[in-house]
């Protein structure tokens, strides 16, 4: 499932300034870990 994920000011220099990223995953776990795996370092 994809889901947008809010990026907060402070932290959208490790998005490329993005202010949202979809990411995929059905858990809370699984979608930190695509956003880890598309933001290294957030």
């Amino acid at each position: 499932m994809a889901v947008k994920v809010l990026i907060p000011t402070p932290l959208q220099k490790l998005t490329n300034d993005q202010a949202t990223v979809e990411c995929n995953g059905e858990t809370i776990s699984a979608l930190l870990e695509s956003l880890e795996a598309s933001c290294p370092g957030i």
